[in-house]
């Protein structure tokens, strides 16, 4: 998608006139450049100009400019000492030197040190002139535009963040009333919320990632698709689960390591991640394995983040992958937390059964399923004082009809 759709669709017709206005600030010691530059750049932008460099900055810190041209070689101070103060002010303005070809080596020693955008050699032609000032204007939009992409992502995470908080506020009723038919009610609904949100953020996701952006603001647009993506598998998996619905899997040739770093990456998003000390060790010849990794990676997220909440601040979470050479891949996660009694392990196989004080007991209830649809396993070893380790088993080959898509 170009620039001009992408910005028309998610972010209005008036953002480009409004984050960049084409407000231009002419710098030269000599006049008569001031009013030639001015002559042929009027029409098209408002220019300001100033023969002084103080009164440069003056201005500059009076309201931003989109950008800032400056002859070099000025009484007091040069064009690239005045930017360089320019861009401590602001750092996206768009900076301009013009100057004599014997002080291009400094030039482009400022362009590389991110000081400037670009220079024009004296004499200067104006079509190159209007050319530069073009480009860099279109720079500045595109800079701009990603940064409010990012703050509309931010707030399509926070109504998602609200939503969660709407389902764990669910959860508490739930806990009181422990019936499937009052989940089914209540998570359709949510369902049929949370789908709005993560349809808005794929789509903007998608918009972005066409739009050539960075590949570090893609990344962090991926794992924001991700976490919403996990969230909305979970509601639908508990939605599954309270009508005992048949699962309908979406197989497809998957990389269970590939699987495991993306849940693990969503999973880190929780404030407690940083205070854990988070290993992941994957087997290097795992094979590829015909699963629904959608549904699988929920099932590493909740697992990591039901670590969490068995572990301290320090504790360990190991996350490893195997193959026993028999069709099947293994994937672990074991915690150095407190660790269950046997008795609340033979309880835990039941629904609404939790380790914690303010837990639903539907979340292993889902993991469960969902690797049981696949045709594979799930076993949990614990003892208090000793942690937890859930392995998860799944075969690289469907074993059973199960509605897969």
């Amino acid at each position: 998608m170009e620039l001009a759709k992408l910005i028309r669709t998610f972010l209005g017709d008036d953002t480009i006139s409004d984050l960049v206005p084409g407000k231009i600030l002419a710098v030269d010691d000599d006049e008569g450049n001031l009013v030639v530059l001015e002559e042929f750049l009027i029409d098209d932008y408002e220019i300001v100009t100033t023969t002084s460099p103080a009164e440069a900055l003056q201005l500059v810190r009076s309201g931003e400019f989109d950008m800032v041209i400056s002859d070099q070689r000025m009484p007091n101070i040069t064009g690239v000492e005045l930017l360089r103060e320019v861009r401590k002010l602001y750092p996206d303005t768009i900076r301009i030197i013009i100057s004599a070809y014997s002080d291009a080596k400094a030039m482009l020693d400022a362009i590389n040190v991110g000081e400037v955008y670009r220079f024009i050699l004296k004499p200067w032609d104006p079509d190159q002139v209007e050319a530069v000032v073009r480009e860099g204007l279109e720079y500045r939009l595109q800079r701009l535009v990603i940064q409010r992409l990012v703050d509309e992502l931010h707030k399509k995470n926070l109504d998602l963040e609200g939503a969660m908080a709407t389902l764990r506020t669910t959860q508490d009723r739930l806990l009181q009333t422990a019936k499937l038919a009052t989940i089914g009610q209540l998570t359709s609904s949510i369902v049929r919320e949370l789908k709005n949100h993560v349809t808005g953020v794929k789509l903007l996701a998608d918009a972005v990632e066409k739009a050539d952006v960075p590949a570090e603001f893609s990344e962090f647009v991926q794992l924001g698709v991700a976490s919403a993506e996990t969230l909305f598998e979970l509601i639908g998996g508990l939605n599954a689960f309270a009508h005992k619905d048949q699962w309908k899997l979406k197989r497809n040739s998957c990389d269970v390591n590939k699987i495991i770093e993306t849940g693990l990456r969503v999973a880190r998003l929780d404030e407690r991640a940083s205070q854990r000390n988070i290993t992941f060790t994957p087997e290097p010849a795992l094979p590829g394995a015909i699963i629904d990794g959608e549904k699988v990676r929920q099932v590493v997220v909740n697992l990591v983040l039901n670590a969490l909440d068995a572990t301290q601040a320090g504790g360990r979470v190991e996350i490893t992958t195997s193959f026993t050479g028999t069709q099947t891949v293994n994937f672990r996660v074991q915690d150095d937390g407190a660790g269950m009694s046997a008795e609340m392990l033979g309880q835990l196989k039941g629904p609404f059964v939790s380790a914690r004080d303010d837990g639903l007991g539907l979340g292993l209830q889902v993991c469960r399923r969902v690797v049981e649809a696949h045709g594979g396993k799930m076993d949990i070893i614990s003892a208090p004082d000793e942690g937890t380790a859930v392995t998860v088993e799944l075969p690289t080959e469907p074993r059973f009809a199960d509605g897969s898509s």
